[in-house]
């Protein structure tokens, strides 16, 4: 699936008001603390996201309610298992992302 995939994809998601549509639902979660780790860099930057807002590439129309859900999850995997699939059922996500910590950094930026 490429990009213009996506965005075909949230057109057709996002319809007609009168479909009863009300925008694109992103979930977004991070994990809690975790052993030696009293703080977890991938919650602390989930619950950011929120003040500082998300937006919809420039070529999806404007207007277009974006339902930002976003959850630290209790680092117990067996927990995880059972969590994110109860999440999706009661949110309905059209975009998930799940952010973790690892022992190597990486970042994306936008342009």
């Amino acid at each position: 699936m490429n990009w213009a995939d996506i965005i075909r994809y949230m057109e057709r998601r996002i319809g007609d008001e009168a479909d009863g549509n009300n925008g694109i639902n992103v979930l977004i979660t991070g994990f809690g603390p975790f052993r030696d780790h009293t703080v977890n860099a991938s919650w602390e930057a989930v619950r950011l996201i929120p003040d500082r807002g998300i937006s919809l590439p420039s070529n999806l129309s404007s207007g277009i309610p974006v339902n930002l859900v976003t959850y630290q999850i209790p680092v117990v995997y067996k927990s995880v298992a059972h969590i994110v699939p109860r999440l999706w059922d009661k949110h309905q996500p059209d975009v998930n992302t799940i952010t973790f910590l690892q022992s190597e950094i990486y970042c994306l930026q936008s342009a």
